[in-house]
């Protein structure tokens, strides 16, 4: 337990919260002041090392408070050694917790709180930088990765209206034999990957998170593997290569060679790497959360179809009631105009309704 101090100038014992709250902000502000330190001897011997955050206002604001907080540490150190002797014969007056006496508790602490409230809000709470590139977009034509090839890398200026929003750098090649991929590289990175998914049978390259690289993340998406219709998968038949590139494979690939490729533009890694997926998007996530967990830091399974034998099993059941006669594929059982019927009819009857 903490002694309560006496003062022989006024003849009074001094107020326990106050002390106990000196010595809390004089262990704060060294442990502040260390920290900052750190800091500056991190940035002094490992200046290779990549800083994805810097510390607001380095290096005048680190140092300033190194300063203001060392000059707050000594004056709590000599008030409390001002303070050290209790007598034991001296009498122990009671203490009158007025609003008075405690108006002058605060006017006395608040500015080594204020010192130290800036600290935990501002000083080690780093700002997130945006990363400039280290090399031109048109350099990465001649990247050299294993088993790809790069077919362009084209600087993009921001759209007038739309995405993107911001200047990139668009790159697209080809992993192995056919894996298609595009990567958008914005010039204003915020140190993060985001990879999207593709929907049904993709054929084509998609990126459900595409327009991710407005808000400054590097982004990419596949074809995997082939080119086609969405909802056709012709493709697989008799291709195992394929359908295991569909299936997994091809957004692993694409994952390690868009990180590559990421280093070699800005000069340093992602500091996080996350896949967002809708319906075959979703697939794809949980694909990736269970064969290749040390791809990214985090992953959104969205709407995942992952069960495609239920699935097919379900499409062919609606075929058949659309179409209940093999030879007759032409009208559909319900036309067109019955189902813009029914949605007017909805529409009608809910649409005030849902708002």
């Amino acid at each position: 337990m903490l002694p309560r101090t006496y003062s022989p100038a006024t003849q009074a014992y001094g107020n326990l919260y106050s002390n106990l709250l000196d010595y809390v902000v004089s262990a704060a502000l060294l442990f502040y002041i260390l920290t900052l330190l750190g800091l500056f001897r991190l940035r002094r011997t490992r200046p290779e090392v990549p800083r994805p955050y810097k510390a607001f206002g380095y290096p005048l604001v680190p140092a300033l408070y190194i300063g203001a907080a060392a000059v707050l540490l000594a004056r709590s150190c000599d008030r409390g050694a001002r303070r050290a002797g209790v007598p034991a014969q001296e009498p122990r007056p009671a203490v009158d917790f007025t609003l008075t006496t405690f108006q002058r508790i605060l006017m006395r602490t608040r500015l080594p709180l204020a010192v130290s409230l800036l600290v935990l809000g501002a000083v080690p709470a780093w700002s997130q930088s945006s990363s400039a590139p280290a090399v031109s977009c048109e350099s990465l034509k001649t990247a050299t990765l294993a088993d790809v090839r790069i077919v362009d890398a084209v600087a993009i200026a921001p759209a007038s209206t739309g995405s993107p929003r911001a200047p990139l750098c668009r790159v697209s090649g080809v992993i192995g034999k056919e894996i298609k991929f595009v990567a958008l590289l914005p010039t204003g990175w915020n140190g993060r990957f985001l990879m999207g998914g593709g929907g049904g049978f993709v054929g084509g390259v998609d990126n459900q998170a595409a327009t991710e690289v407005d808000n400054g993340y590097a982004t990419a998406g596949t074809d995997t593997g082939h080119e086609g219709s969405p909802i056709q998968a012709g493709w697989a038949l008799g291709n195992d290569e394929r359908r295991i590139n569909y299936g997994h494979l091809a957004v692993h690939r694409t994952a390690e060679t868009v990180k590559t490729l990421i280093q070699t533009y800005y000069g340093r890694a992602p500091v996080k790497s996350y896949f967002m997926g809708c319906s075959n998007g979703g697939r794809q996530a949980m694909m990736e959360a269970q064969r290749y967990p040390e791809d990214f830091d985090g992953i959104i399974a969205g709407a995942p179809a992952y069960n495609f034998t239920e699935i097919a099993t379900s499409f062919l059941k609606n075929m058949k009631a659309m179409y209940p006669d093999p030879a007759k594929l032409t009208p559909p059982l319900v036309s067109p105009a019955v189902m813009k019927m029914i949605e007017t009819k909805v529409l009608a009857a809910c649409d005030v309704k849902d708002g």
